[in-house]
């Protein structure tokens, strides 16, 4: 019942509703506000573009008419709800009219206001980068529009571009700078919020980060041989990660830990050098995209070198003998401890090394009969290396040749005498013998002392070599000659006559000692029986002799001196008549003429004169006061010298006209104190060899005098230019008794000689106490009226005689005066000296 009358009332309801919608659609009714009776549900904003739903509620509500907006597009007009699309912006109101269930109309509207739809923009950035790389700034493309105005921003990032999306605090700019370190990629947007209600966000970019690089992985883990070429160290596992992209550089490291870059090695592989003689760790640095990694290293195990080890087995054998084994001293080391042997000989020890077959071990046993030296080594071979051990020499002793010394000793007087003789190539010492052959040796070593000898004896030496037990196959005879000894006399003035009270025993002549005992005058220097007095050789005729003595004297033994006694000599025929008077040394002592350009201008003074020009400096060059070869005071040249080894005092004449068809003689007395040390020179210019040969530095002599502090006269002769003989036997060096003691050389003029000069010297002496003097230097032309070699050599006055002639009846025919004669012995009976008188 209830059900029926409901239903009738409703449908009353709808016909009396359906009425008033009807009126108010066609011809508009007025309705009275709503106020907050009903009200329109949603927001009072909205933008362009969006659709907005939009419901009236309130009491009672039976039916709505009249849906209306300005700014949009109604999808229906009726109902509790209608649907808004906006099409433009600005303020509006949508309202509609409500009916309820008493048939009221009510107008309801809501304010609102359209904007443009909020626009995030967009950004750019979109990047690739290396792991923990450093993304740049990721930028804005287009700037946020629409919306209510005045934006705020946050930036946000998702590990994957789809959820996930984080807020990044503090990225509120339009722009924004990633952090670096990222090891994955992430993406990255921008939100956007206009009002309290619009939010947009900007289609993200993505930073894409490159994989962790992987350097890979090296092969070639090795030993090589001491020096070897190791094999290329390759890729086992190329690079991973990264760029992609990757740059290789090698090094290399002696320790495993310190590592160099190896130039040029930018490879995936590396083939390292040969000759390493270190092991060494290699590894490959790989970079991509600023990462740097590094392979494991691997490391090249270089074997250490090859030790030859050492053997033994020098020895000395005889010619065609065995030699002994030569044996391993000390095995070889090193490299990779497999050794195979190869032995070698040489003759020399340093070239020429030749295998020899077989010799494979490592002793070797060389074959006997050998009959040259030989060197041996030992090859060793490991691990492509050879070396050699040090050589060790088999010296074969060829037949030994004889000693090499003196044939001949000489013993003075009787005692025992060493014997030595230089050892021949190959031995090590001596043998001596009694006899040439057979028989036990006596003593071995390099000399012998032999017993007491008192007469001459014969022994015999063999060369023997100790360690080989070689000997040569005879023996060198050695001769011992036992010299009596003689007396020899003090010659303590040093006059070349000795002094009977003063000997000694002596095979040789001993220094200031003379074999003669005629010194009646020890203490006084001089030329006649060691006295400046010559006593007269009277001749064999009848003389009658008378001295007068100058000074007391108790024997006639004390004259010593010439002025102690005047002399006279009268020589008479066998009928008692005078045939010749001599005032024995009253002709005074002579000149001896030299040549006409000759100058002999000494003084006293230093350096040279004139005409001797001097050799060396001034201050080796010195005329002074001395005592001449006679004892007698005269001018000197002294020659003094320095330390040089050059020229030490001397002259050289000036250039003088000579005659290439005349003999010259050109002497002079010298005499060396102190040493031996430095030479003495006698010479001259411009003159050719006897044989006819021109000579550019022609000396009479040089050399050392036979003895110091004794003077000697020099001579030297010059032949004419068209001689054809032999040496005269002049030129050379004399003693005060006129020997000569040292042989000289003898010249001849060239064809077109016109001048020559003439020279003397002490020359290369460094001994500074060394002095030499000259004196009376003279050159003579040899026209037969030059004084006599004896003559200059004496330098005695002249006797003075006085001649008788008689006539055929043994009349006085004629009377003479007197004249000097200087040849002849002094006191002596002249013969017919009337042409000489005349």
């Amino acid at each position: 019942m209830m059900t029926i009358e409901n239903n009738i009332e409703r449908g009353y309801k709808t016909v009396i509703a359906a009425l008033v919608l009807s009126l108010l659609a066609t011809v508009g009714v007025n309705a009275q506000l709503g106020g907050s009776t009903y009200t329109i549900s949603q927001s009072n904003t909205a933008y362009v573009g969006q659709t907005t739903v939009f419901t009236v509620s309130g009491p009672n509500i039976y039916g709505t008419n009249s849906w209306s907006t300005t700014r949009g597009n109604l999808s229906s007009t009726n109902g509790l709800s209608t649907t808004v699309t906006w099409t433009s912006s600005g303020s509006t109101s949508i309202s509609v009219n409500v009916v309820d269930d008493w048939f009221n109309v009510y107008f309801t509207s809501k304010l609102l206001t359209v904007t443009v739809p909020l626009s995030a923009g967009s950004i750019n950035g979109a990047q690739t980068i290396c792991y923990n790389g450093d993304p740049s700034t990721l930028g804005n493309t287009s700037s946020a529009s629409g919306g209510s105005g005045g934006y705020t921003y946050q930036w946000q990032y998702s590990n994957n571009g789809s959820s996930g999306w984080t807020n990044i605090s503090g990225a509120t700019s339009t722009t924004y700078n990633p952090p670096g370190g990222l090891t994955s990629s992430r993406w990255y947007r921008r939100r956007v919020k206009s009002g309290l209600n619009s939010t947009d966000y900007t289609t993200s970019v993505k930073v894409t980060v490159n994989s962790l690089m992987l350097p890979g992985t090296l092969n070639g883990v090795q030993t090589v041989c001491y020096g070897g070429n190791p094999s290329t160290i390759g890729n086992a596992i190329s690079p991973t990660g990264g760029s992609g992209s990757y740059t290789y550089q090698w090094q290399y490291s002696s320790n495993g830990s310190s590592w160099t870059n190896i130039s040029g090695a930018t490879s995936i592989s590396y083939d390292p050098p040969g000759g390493l003689t270190a092991t060494r760790w290699y590894r490959r640095r790989v970079q991509t995209c600023g990462e740097t990694q590094y392979t494991g290293p691997v490391k090249v195990t270089v074997n250490p070198t090859l030790n030859s080890g050492s053997v033994g087995g020098t020895q000395t054998i005889c010619q065609g003998g065995q030699p002994i084994t030569l044996s391993n001293i000390s095995s070889p080391t090193g490299s990779n401890g497999s050794y195979t042997y190869l032995w070698q000989y040489s003759a020399n020890g340093s070239s020429g090394w030749t295998n020899i077959s077989g010799a494979t071990l490592a002793n070797y046993s060389p074959p006997a009969g050998l009959t040259t030296s030989r060197w041996y080594r030992r090859g060793v071979s490991s691990c492509s290396q050879t070396k050699h051990s040090s050589p060790v020499k088999v010296t074969v002793h060829q037949s030994l040749s004889l000693p090499t010394g003196s044939t001949s000793f000489t013993r003075c007087g009787s005692g025992t005498l060493t014997l030595s003789q230089t050892l021949a190539t190959g031995a090590n010492t001596l043998r001596w013998y009694a006899a040439s052959s057979g028989g036990s040796y006596l003593h071995q070593g390099s000399s012998y002392t032999t017993p007491s000898l008192s007469s001459n004896t014969t022994y015999y030496v063999s060369s023997y070599n100790s360690t080989a037990g070689c000997e040569s196959a005879t023996r060198k005879a050695i001769s011992v000659t036992v010299t009596p000894t003689s007396i020899w006399y003090a010659d303590t003035d040093g006059d070349g006559f000795g002094d009977a009270s003063v000997s000694q025993s002596a095979c040789s002549q001993p220094s200031g000692y003379v074999s003669n005992k005629t010194d009646i005058c020890p203490s006084t220097y001089g030329s006649y029986e060691g006295c400046t007095y010559a006593r007269p050789s009277l001749s064999d005729e009848n003389y009658i002799y008378v001295r007068q003595y100058q000074d007391t004297v108790t024997s006639p033994n004390q004259v010593d001196e010439n002025s102690d006694l005047i002399e006279q000599v009268s020589y008479f025929d066998g009928l008692g008549r005078p045939m010749q008077q001599l005032a024995i040394r009253g002709g005074g002592t002579p000149v001896i003429a030299s040549a006409s350009a000759w100058e002999m201008d000494w003084t006293l003074g230093s350096g040279g004169t004139d005409f001797f020009n001097q050799n060396g400096a001034t201050s080796e060059n010195q005329r002074e006061s001395g005592t001449t070869p006679y004892g007698t005071t005269g001018l000197l040249w002294k020659c003094g010298n320095d330390a040089l080894n050059n020229a030490d005092g001397g002259w050289n004449t000036d250039y003088i006209a000579v005659d290439k068809t005349a003999t010259y003689r050109y002497s002079v007395w010298v005499k060396r104190t102190h040493s031996q040390n430095g030479k003495t020179y006698h010479g001259t210019q411009n003159v050719n060899t006897l044989t006819g040969g021109a000579h550019a530095n022609p000396y009479f002599w040089q050399g050392d005098l036979p003895q110091i502090d004794v003077w000697y006269l020099m001579v030297g002769v010059i032949h004419p230019y068209d001689y054809s003989g032999g040496d005269s036997g002049v030129s050379g060096v004399y003693d005060l008794q006129g020997n000569k003691v040292l042989d000289g050389t003898e010249y001849r003029w060239g064809s077109g000689t016109t001048t020559s000069r003439f020279r003397s010297y002490l020359y290369f002496a460094t001994d500074t106490d060394v002095r030499q003097y000259f004196w009376n230097p003279s050159l003579q032309n040899m026209s037969g009226r030059e004084a006599s070699l004896s003559h200059v050599l004496e330098q005695q006055p002249s006797d003075l005689v006085t001649h008788v002639e008689y006539d055929s009846y043994g009349r006085q025919s004629k009377e003479y005066l007197p004249y000097f004669e200087p040849e002849g012995s002094r006191g002596s009976y002249r013969g017919d000296v009337s042409l000489q008188t005349k």
